[in-house]
């Protein structure tokens, strides 16, 4: 019996500790902008990648023009709107504990089926239809709790909304990676995400020259945010690199149980590090969300 699972909880840990403790200490440091946020953290990673494996210029040359389209759809949906998404959320958070966001994004794999569906015409079972409902409801009351919608101030439901089209558009993401899975390998993959996700971000940020050249050069001359950024980049980086390498030589039964330790992580460091609780029926739904999770993944259908 392997241990590879093993690096799939490791790298899934570093994931959830990223969420709740890295990320929005950029939000303590007073940078609000997220495009910059999802820029740099994929810019960093994207230079080392090209530095040290050359050779995945040469092997983009080779790809075929509707492959490219499908990787920019990736990038756009996973790399760019979907990560924008989660860390608006985590930035909106001030009014909800981070783990809260998490456990809503990880409702992406019922959108990738769904997406799945609809795009590519796969069949879906009456049990996905059931697990679905069940689904919804349970993020329904991650959201609200027992409270009515309508006496909700919207700055709660924000960072809520902005969890649910994260976990929309990641799960848009899986399913056109489906397209371009079993062609490359995941290491190339990867950096073509990551560098057509720079390039989708960096145009966006041009649009808005003034604010972007300001922070640049705000967080060039703070020392702080500088490590900040270089710990997110390499700290990311890692955990893909676990992830995937433990993903090799575990069974997708297996390994979608062991990436549960994501969410687990940032609820417990939400809870006993930082103090925000979940209520008891927020926890009961999100446990009813990652079991339904794991069972759509274990299932044979």
């Amino acid at each position: 019996m392997n241990l590879s699972w093993i690096l799939i909880i490791i790298g899934a840990m570093m994931w959830g500790i990223d969420g709740v403790l890295l990320t929005p200490r950029y939000f303590q440091y007073g940078i609000y902008n997220v495009l910059l946020i999802v820029f740099i953290a994929h810019l960093l990673p994207f230079i080392y990648m090209l530095i040290t494996n050359r050779k995945y210029t040469q092997d983009i040359k080779k790809i075929k023009p509707l492959d490219i389209f499908y990787f920019i759809l990736i990038a756009l949906f996973g790399g760019t709107i979907g990560t924008l998404s989660i860390v608006k959320a985590l930035q909106l958070s001030e009014f909800n504990p981070y783990s809260l966001v998490i456990l809503i994004q990880k409702s992406q794999p019922i959108f990738a089926i769904l997406s799945a569906y609809i795009l590519l015409k796969e069949k879906i079972t009456k049990k996905f239809k059931i697990i679905f409902v069940i689904s919804l409801l349970s993020l329904y009351f991650l959201t609200f709790g027992l409270n009515s919608p309508l006496n909700i101030e919207l700055k709660s439901i924000y960072p809520a909304l902005y969890s649910l089209i994260a976990a929309i558009s990641f799960g848009l993401s899986t399913t056109f990676s489906r397209k371009v899975a079993v062609k490359f390998n995941a290491n190339l993959s990867t950096f073509i995400r990551f560098m057509f996700t720079s390039i989708i971000t960096l145009i966006l940020l041009l649009k808005n020259f003034t604010q972007t050249k300001t922070d640049i050069i705000y967080i060039a001359q703070n020392k702080q945010i500088l490590i900040l950024a270089l710990l997110i980049s390499v700290w990311g980086m890692i955990a893909a690199k676990l992830y995937y390498k433990g993903l090799q030589k575990t069974k997708a039964i297996y390994s979608t149980i062991c990436e549960l330790a994501f969410p687990l992580t940032s609820v417990l460091i939400d809870m006993f590090l930082l103090g925000n609780y979940l209520d008891p029926i927020r926890i009961t739904a999100g446990l009813v969300l990652l079991i339904s999770i794991v069972y759509l993944n274990t299932s044979n259908q």
